[in-house]
């Protein structure tokens, strides 16, 4: 580690986004920002169902899907094909091919392997999900990536539990290797914090592009390469922002200020698909969904729901990304979802027509339109 560089962050290239406007109770409609949407119902026999999706990725050929069995020691990752027809599903077990306590998963596209964080390991299979291989990582952490150009590995953690070892370098919070594991260099230095609140995924990958966020920071940075990381965007919203004291301070201090309900804060939430970027802002009574224009600068979304007869409301709280689409689900209910929707292709609808209660879960792939400013 003596040769392992710390880097500072550029803010040439950084941009400051107005979030004030949605501290306040904000009703919008959803359906109304929604430009298509496609459907991929997942196949329904037993050994593909799922309980719930915690973490998914998709290629241009798989989807990879962690399914929430209750707790993160019985995850399973299940796999499917870009229609939605099962491939397989990793086996339970503490066999080099099998999966323990499956935290995360990951894939390298440069490389063409799956990655899947199993405590202590790292395990890597063929897209088809076939063993190649496990590493045992010296150091622990709470997220992982790699690098846009594939490079190297880059690893994100949230505090020095377990990693007294590492001495001053413990507490930055991304850390970056190279394909053989080898410390780098680290970035995002974070004081210690007594405050237990975590948020969901503080990576994002898409389009080549990789991007880092933490809990309670109000900047999205953006990673290049070993070398380099930027500010890109910084959230501004001043009038209810969570003074920083207390997230340096007393945890019961900090439960006591949240249940207060008085102040907002940011945990990370973030997703991009080239030309849109979502948010999710939280106070205690509310959480503020908000999408962004990023020719534009516009933004939509809000705290409250209308009715909508397009889509259901409901898929904007869990944001994944593919290409050009974000990605959320919903699981059939019985009702014939969505029949008088403009903007979803005739042959999904056919097939979401043949869905019953009890079927496997529906993954949602929709874009954006183009929120035009307002005339002046």
């Amino acid at each position: 580690m003596g040769s392992t560089k710390i880097l500072s962050a550029t803010n040439d290239s950084v941009e400051t986004i107005d979030l004030n406007p949605f501290l306040k109770k904000r009703p919008f409609d959803f359906g109304e920002i929604i430009e298509e949407v496609r459907l991929i119902p997942l196949e329904s026999t037993e050994e593909a169902f799922l309980t719930r999706i915690d973490q998914l990725k998709m290629t241009d050929s798989h989807i990879y899907i962690m399914d929430d069995k209750k707790g993160s020691r019985n995850n399973e990752v299940v796999i499917f094909d870009r229609k939605g027809r099962f491939i397989k599903r990793i086996p339970k077990g503490k066999g080099p091919g099998e999966l323990s306590r499956a935290y995360k998963i990951e894939f390298d596209e440069v490389a063409n392997e799956l990655i899947v964080d199993v405590h202590s390991y790292l395990k890597f299979f063929s897209p088809e999900g076939k063993f190649i291989r496990q590493w045992r990582y010296p150091f622990f952490f709470h997220g992982l990536t790699t690098l846009p150009d594939g490079n190297g590995y880059v690893f994100k953690s949230m505090d020095r539990e377990g990693n007294e070892h590492m001495g001053h370098l413990a507490d930055y919070l991304v850390k970056i290797t190279d394909k053989d594991f080898h410390l780098n260099s680290v970035a995002m230095f974070a004081k210690p914090t007594e405050v237990i609140f975590h948020g969901n995924s503080y990576f994002h990958k898409n389009n080549g592009e990789l991007y880092v966020t933490d809990r309670f920071q109000d900047t999205v940075f953006q990673i290049t390469s070993a070398s380099e990381i930027k500010a890109r965007y910084v959230l501004d919203y001043n009038d209810n922002r969570l003074p920083q004291h207390y997230v340096y301070g007393k945890n019961e201090e900090f439960r006591k200020v949240r249940k207060r309900g008085e102040y907002a804060y940011y945990m990370g939430a973030y997703a991009d698909v080239g030309t849109h970027q979502f948010f999710r802002l939280t106070t205690e009574d509310r959480t503020a969904l908000i999408f962004r224009d990023k020719s534009t600068g516009v933004l939509k979304g809000g705290n409250g729901r209308k009715g909508c007869v397009e889509v259901p409301n409901n898929w904007f709280f869990r944001q994944w990304t593919a290409g050009d689409y974000f990605v959320s689900y919903y699981t059939p209910m019985g009702a014939k979802p969505f029949p008088d929707s403009s903007i979803i292709p005739e042959e999904d609808k056919a097939r979401a027509r043949n869905l019953e209660e009890g079927d496997n879960i529906v993954l949602v792939l929709y874009k954006l339109k183009r929120f035009e400013k307002e005339p002046t």
